[in-house]
């Protein structure tokens, strides 16, 4: 099975284990919502999935990877293929956020990124 995790043809650097998030949420008809009683109506159109991928230690060559594959300011939707819960390759597009980083500075004025996560919703 493949586990790599594309961005358009770009291959992702390896997630730890724990790494890949998933979820599922559903979109709602445009009438969805509560009533005068408060009971909720509505019917769920389909279903978006929701994820989140976060790196342990990357090297700087790494981190640019991530970031130029989901801030690609030209195409801010983007395909990403993985395999899900069920065992099935997928591949959505979707947008992110912003990655966030964790850096270690080292006495020498080195460093390096010792965390880094993203989040990614379907559209």
């Amino acid at each position: 099975m493949d586990n790599n995790i594309y961005i358009g043809s770009t291959k992702l650097p390896p997630l730890p284990a724990e790494g890949f998030g998933l979820s599922r949420e559903p979109i709602w008809s445009s009438n969805a919502g509560r009533t005068a009683d408060c009971t909720f109506v509505g019917d769920v159109k389909a279903w978006k999935w929701n994820g989140s991928l976060t790196w342990g230690k990357l090297t700087f060559e790494e981190v640019a990877v991530i970031r130029a594959a989901v801030t690609t300011l030209s195409t801010p939707f983007f395909n990403l293929t993985f395999t899900d819960d069920t065992g099935t390759r997928r591949t959505i597009t979707c947008y992110s956020t912003s990655p966030k980083s964790t850096i270690r500075i080292y006495k020498d004025s080195s460093g390096e990124v010792s965390a880094l996560s993203v989040d990614i919703v379907e559209v």
